[in-house]
């Protein structure tokens, strides 16, 4: 990818956090949310979404959409733990924790 569309990515995620209220203020604050956050269970985030369902259209199909089948091999990870798992399993690995069916994900 292109320097210039990681910087996109990277100003879009800021101006994102910025207009959902959860942007860090700091280098230093971003930092301690990022270790922070490295402990939390998935399933607090599935469960208590940072973001209310009502004001958040991700939260609304993250909920919506949730396959506890796919979902149960990694319920167990916390964040951090889910990072390491993504970075180290394979693409069977990855499939099987997909959607039930590729055709959910397709627009109307």
């Amino acid at each position: 990818m292109p320097i210039s569309n990681v910087a996109r990515a990277l100003q879009s995620r800021a101006l994102r956090d910025t207009l959902a209220g959860i942007a860090s203020q700091s280098a230093s604050e971003r930092v301690a949310a990022q270790f922070a956050i490295c402990d939390v269970p998935l399933t607090e985030l599935l469960y208590n979404p940072v973001i209310p369902y009502e004001q958040d259209d991700v939260t609304r199909l993250i909920v919506d959409s949730h396959d506890a089948g796919a979902f149960a091999p990694i319920s167990h990870l916390t964040v951090g733990g889910f990072r390491d798992w993504l970075l180290a399993a394979e693409s069977a690995e990855l499939c099987r924790c997909g959607p039930a069916s590729p055709r959910k994900w397709q627009r109307q």
